[in-house]
């Protein structure tokens, strides 16, 4: 399997919030992750995602320290770093695009950037 949407969040509620929004979207192609630790285990089966969509605060690792573990192993996917509170992140948080979860336009800015980050018309690349 891959090609998928893949969604890591220690708060299950959280979790099922986002994919529900994301299956209204009409995508359907979606993984889920209590445990950043399962989504490199995945990805080490083989198991490519289309991009990343992750939770900054989580036990093991950290959003950030997930995808660059994630860059540094297997090559960069496109990745989203979601949080609840912006003033944890400190550094590296500029390497990916960050949405802020309960905002009022949390999920319309959260598939602005995944259609961005899923159209053909779009390069996306890593940044340093």
């Amino acid at each position: 399997m891959g090609g998928n949407i893949v969604i890591v969040d220690d708060f299950p509620l959280t979790l099922q919030f986002i994919e529900h929004h994301l299956q209204l979207a009409g995508y359907c192609n979606l993984c889920t992750f209590e445990n950043p630790l399962d989504l490199i285990d995945y990805m080490q089966n083989g198991n490519k995602p289309k991009i990343i969509i992750t939770d900054f605060q989580m036990p093991h690792l950290n959003g950030i320290e997930l995808v660059n573990r994630i860059k540094d192993t297997f090559g960069c996917f496109p990745s989203i770093i979601t949080t609840a509170d912006c003033s944890s992140l400190g550094m590296g948080s500029t390497q990916y695009p960050v949405l802020q979860k309960g905002t009022p336009g949390f999920i319309t800015e959260l598939l602005v950037l995944i259609r961005k980050m899923t159209s053909s018309c779009h390069s996306i690349t890593c940044l340093s």
